[in-house]
């Protein structure tokens, strides 16, 4: 059995003009937001440059310059009007900045957290500033990012991700309460402390998601019996995990952080089980339970949802078609920003 959800926004002239998005990332282990944002826009090309042998730093000279080559290649090839291009790296936007010079089409920048909080992604600034620009709009996470795009020149949209578009396969789960734990084994991750909290209520059972390899040395061996790891699931199974489970936890330790896994859980109405930054209270501001990244935190929030569960189940489906609307009507005012550009170029005199 599968399932389906799915939201839609004026955003036609990305499908008239010829629209690619293009990111860095391999497409088994990149974010969610390219797809389903490509997706929601109607962007029916989308390519994924990532090497196949993964993003160590060692590797990173000789995978930068695979990348270079095989953008150049796709973009004179494809010849596109607008370019949507994932940041980071920020070498991929400066990249996409040239070949638009000199071919004429317009390139719009999805920068994701990372690449507005890492000095590597930002420097030298003399480099960066003119890419930022330059681009006809940078889309951004929340309004702390868009004051620095303004400070630097920019345009800037704040675009969360997209509410709907889901797929998914049914995942049975056990008897009781089952928590879906969204998690990679990043560093802003504190898985520690959820396993940590998990051991005080057994009856509760945490289904941790990410490849079991990444994780520090006797993390898995060490788990209690209610943690269960599910290792890297394909998108369908994943989010059937999300929405089998009674609540979906993503949490991070670093502040001005989207919770991709929240906002899919949000768009699938599972309640939500995330980090107390004002950034993400901002944004699920029903249906959620904030806590610290501490593991009395995190159980206390882990209660608080299992007492509460059917009240916040009612409030994130309200939030659901609260924030699909908003999502829609910034969806429209970006596909205008288009829609403006080309228009203006088309004048005597431009």
């Amino acid at each position: 059995m599968t399932g389906a959800d799915h939201g839609a926004a004026d955003v036609t002239v990305f499908r008239r003009r010829r629209t690619l998005f293009l990111t860095w990332t391999p497409a088994s282990h990149g974010s969610s937001r390219t797809r389903q944002l490509a997706r929601a826009l109607g962007i029916a090309q989308v390519r994924h440059l990532g090497a196949p042998w993964g993003s160590t730093s060692r590797s990173a000279p000789l995978r930068y310059l695979l990348q270079a080559g095989w953008t150049l290649g796709l973009l004179w090839r494809t010849r596109p009007e607008v370019v949507f291009v994932q940041s980071p790296p920020s070498h991929s936007v400066l990249l996409v900045r040239w070949c638009c010079r000199i071919a004429g089409g317009r390139y719009i920048v999805d920068a994701h957290s990372d690449a507005m909080q890492r000095r590597v992604w930002l420097e030298p600034s003399w480099l960066h500033r003119p890419a930022t620009r330059d681009a006809l709009v940078t889309l951004v996470h929340d309004e702390h990012f868009q004051r620095l795009v303004e400070g630097r020149g920019g345009r800037v949209l704040v675009l969360k991700d997209p509410i709907g578009s889901y797929e998914w396969e049914d995942h049975p789960l056990p008897e009781g309460f089952n928590v879906a734990v969204v998690n990679r084994f990043a560093a802003d991750e504190p898985v520690e402390e959820v396993l940590a909290a998990a051991v005080h209520e057994p009856s509760v059972r945490f289904h941790v998601t990410g490849d079991p390899a990444r994780a520090p040395a006797g993390l898995v061996e060490g788990a209690p019996a209610n943690v269960v790891f599910t290792g890297f699931l394909p998108e369908r199974r994943y989010y059937g995990l999300l929405k089998s489970s009674h609540a979906v936890m993503a949490l991070t330790t670093r502040d001005h952080t989207f919770q991709c896994g929240a906002n899919e859980a949000l768009s699938l109405g599972r309640p939500v089980i995330t980090s107390d930054w004002p950034t993400l209270r901002g944004y699920f501001s029903q249906g959620a339970v904030f806590v610290d990244g501490t593991a009395e935190g995190i159980l206390a929030g882990v209660r608080r949802m299992v007492a509460g569960h059917a009240a916040y189940e009612r409030e994130i489906g309200e939030l659901r078609g609260i924030r699909r609307a908003d999502w829609e009507e910034r969806a429209g005012a970006l596909a205008a920003m288009v829609e403006s550009a080309f228009r203006d170029a088309g004048r005597p005199g431009r």
